[in-house]
């Protein structure tokens, strides 16, 4: 018999709600920066509900995206171990869809796994280093400077290589008190050396390295300073005039005044540093800087006490102290992180106290930049030319189903009227009219033999075990 419309509905006995679980839904797998780069593998542990009951699934075979695999264990405790391994040539991200079965009842359970992948390797970073032809210029009795010129001169140094010369700004300042500086040189232009003629009456000779271009990123710092000769002592005071009365000798000449005490004058040989490092520390390295002390324009013994300031990630070590050679290592570790400070470096020089400063500072890498944003969609297609207008069709037939109590049974109990309603051209069609159009017969499950025949049928829940699928055929 030819059909001319139907309508079906499922009808449902819910005893026990089910779920499914999986012990981790996604994973995060470290990578190299293209790949996976070695093989990995995670274990994930599916377990089963029935209502409040735990029950043992069945897991199927999963589906996995290429370079991914995945096995089914047994189960123990109820719970089935699904075992995913990565290959080292997985390149993007993706899911493995579980199967899992519970009675009649199937879900696919999705696992989602992606890849961290390691940035690209920056650039050495630089440092930079000042160096000055003499620590100190002596200043002799007579007022001339011991040399009477000092040169400049600017390394550059990348990662662990060679240092090199660098083209950058120097500045040259004076001092005739220690405290006011009077600039005399700024560069007008990128210049690896310099010479300066050190002029009359000044005690200290600050020189600056700029980063090439300008004088506003300082990159290294000396201060030279101008040790003088002590001044000669006083005269004597004359002798006693001798008694009166015969010409008596001549009195002695009174003996010299002591000389005057000497000056002291302590110096870091590198009172600045920048240490090289990655994109947030720094890179393991090192530096020395030599305590030079003067008593007048002799050079004494200098000792360095305990060195305080140093940041997480530095250390300091002290070599030939108490000795005219005496020198401090200041070493850097990749755990430090601290972009700059000051260690304060304690001098005794003829059990007087000296405080001396050594200022470091990291250059770090900078960091890789984002990802560029996607291209724009392309445009639209032109829409294609309207087809002629069809002949009208006949008059619509359609079938739609309705209950009395609903289509779900709870607990195997209940029972619910399923009533077939015809419509043509969008009007219910009933009695003769539906009977000159067809009888109304109702199938179960996809079966092909009617279970019922009429615009109604009555279904108990002791028809459905868990879901039943009912159609109504209008049949001519």
């Amino acid at each position: 018999m030819p059909v001319l419309t139907s309508d079906q509905i499922t009808v449902a006995d819910l005893t026990d709600g089910y779920s499914i679980m999986l012990s981790a839904d996604a994973i995060s797998l470290n990578g190299s920066t293209t790949t996976l780069g070695t093989a990995q593998s995670v274990t994930v542990n599916v377990t089963a509900y029935k209502g409040g009951s735990k029950v043992v699934p069945t897991v199927g075979t999963p589906t996995c995206p290429a370079n991914v695999s995945a096995s089914v264990g047994a189960a123990s405790d109820s719970v089935v171990p699904v075992t995913i391994t990565f290959a080292a040539a997985l390149a993007a991200a993706g899911k493995v869809v579980i199967p899992v079965s519970v009675d009649d009842i199937t879900i696919n359970k999705e696992f989602a796994f992606s890849i961290s992948f390691k940035g690209a390797t920056g650039v050495s970073a630089y440092s930079y280093d000042l160096i000055v032809s003499h620590a100190a210029v002596v200043k002799n009795i007579t007022g001339a400077y011991s040399p009477s010129a000092i040169t400049l001169t600017a390394k550059r140094l990348q990662g662990t290589g060679n240092p090199a010369n660098y083209s950058g700004r120097f500045k040259i300042e004076t001092t005739t008190d220690n405290s006011t500086w009077t600039a005399q040189y700024t560069s007008s232009a990128n210049e690896a050396t310099k010479e300066f003629t050190i002029p009359s009456g000044v005690v200290a000779i600050r020189c600056t390295l700029y980063l090439a271009g300008g004088t506003s990123t300082v990159l290294d710092q000396q201060t030279v300073p101008v040790v003088s000769d002590g001044a000669t002592g006083a005269t004597g005071a004359t002798g006693a005039t001798g008694k009166t009365g015969a010409t008596g000798a001549t009195g002695a000449t009174g003996a010299g005044g002591a000389a005057g005490g000497d000056a002291y004058t302590v110096i870091l040989t590198n009172e600045n540093h920048t240490f090289a490092g990655s994109v947030s520390a720094a890179l393991a390295g090192s530096t020395e800087c030599s305590v030079i002390a003067y008593k007048g324009a002799t050079q004494v013994a200098a000792t360095i006490g305990t060195i305080s300031g140093a940041p997480t990630g530095m250390t300091t070590s002290i070599t030939d102290n108490g000795k005219t050679t005496a020198k401090f290592t200041v070493t850097v570790t990749t755990a430090m992180t601290t972009n700059n400070g000051v260690l304060t470096i304690p001098v005794t020089v003829d059990g007087k106290s000296f405080s001396m400063k050594f200022t470091y500072s990291l250059a770090l890498t900078g960091a890789t930049g984002a990802t560029g944003a996607t291209g724009a969609t392309g445009k639209t297609g032109a829409t294609g030319a309207t087809g002629q207008t069809g002949a009208a069709g006949a008059d619509a037939l359609s079938l739609v189903i309705t209950t009395s109590a609903g289509n779900i049974f709870r607990n195997s109990s209940g029972s619910t009227i399923l009533t077939a309603h015809v419509f043509k051209a969008g009007a219910e069609v009933t009695g003769s009219a539906l009977s000159a159009l067809g009888t109304i017969k109702w199938y179960k499950d996809g079966g092909s033999t009617a279970v019922g025949t009429g615009a109604s049928l009555t279904v108990n829940a002791s028809d459905v075990t868990n879901k039943a699928v009912y159609e109504a055929r209008l049949e001519a």
